[in-house]
């Protein structure tokens, strides 16, 4: 039997296959809500891009932000995010306090002054260099 309750995931271009077939035998109303589906709008654009982490220049500073909603709901989501007994994520019971927490060891020094934050910098700028940054010489 098929649970009709579950959530599924379209790619896009089937999607919009389906809603030129719609409106190619005249199902109006399937096309409209296919549309609807489609076409987000402003608002839910707008609240997507207010919750997704950001990286920008502001000034002269580099600035990452990200909601603590959005933190809280990625940890959990990491492959290495503890699970209980049913293989389930375990739930976070105090969320301000886990973002305390999370801050105090992203501003954690190692023996050699180094945090987890000049690590990740560290690791990005690598990354840009291996892919063939434009920014250095190579000679």
């Amino acid at each position: 039997m098929i649970d009709t309750n579950q959530m599924a995931s379209v790619p896009r271009e089937l999607l919009e296959q389906a809603l030129d077939a719609a409106a190619a035998v005249g199902m109006q109303d399937v096309a409209d809500e296919l549309d609807r589906i489609l076409t987000p709008t402003t608002a839910k654009a707008a609240e997507l891009i207010d919750v997704l982490p950001s990286v920008a220049i502001e000034g002269d500073q580099l600035v990452i932000r990200i909601t603590t909603e959005c933190l809280l709901h990625a940890v959990t989501c990491s492959p290495e995010w503890p699970v209980d007994y049913k293989g389930a994520p375990i739930s976070i019971q105090n969320g301000p306090l886990l973002i305390q927490e999370i801050i105090h060891e992203l501003q954690r020094e190692d023996e050699q002054g180094t945090n987890q934050m000049h690590r990740m910098l560290d690791q990005a700028a690598q990354d840009a260099i291996n892919n063939g940054s434009e920014a250095v010489s190579y000679d």
